[in-house]
């Protein structure tokens, strides 16, 4: 859902809701400043990842499992993309 480069996992009355945006164009830093605002109902949030989402079936669920690829950093006045592997967030859903 949503057209943001980033990624987030709301819950609202008790539907869970992902926002995942983790490539096909540049991330802005200005929508991921520490002081932006997030929606009522956001449980967990990355952003600046270039990131995809791995959902897994198992016998009584769905495992998700969020990774990063890579992410944008400032190098003086120069956005540049490194190599960052890591899990941005995992749950599950029976």
């Amino acid at each position: 859902s949503g057209h943001i480069h980033d990624y987030e996992r709301f819950l609202k009355n008790g539907v869970i809701y992902v926002v995942t945006g983790g490539g096909g164009a540049p991330l802005g830093f200005g929508l991921y400043s520490p002081d932006r605002k997030h929606l009522s109902g956001s449980v967990k949030e990355a952003a600046g990842y270039l990131h995809y989402v791995l959902a897994e079936i198992q016998e009584d669920g769905i495992k998700f499992t969020v990774k990063s690829v890579g992410r944008y950093i400032k190098v003086g006045k120069v956005k540049v993309i490194v190599p960052w592997k890591m899990i941005l967030d995992e749950f599950y859903v029976k």
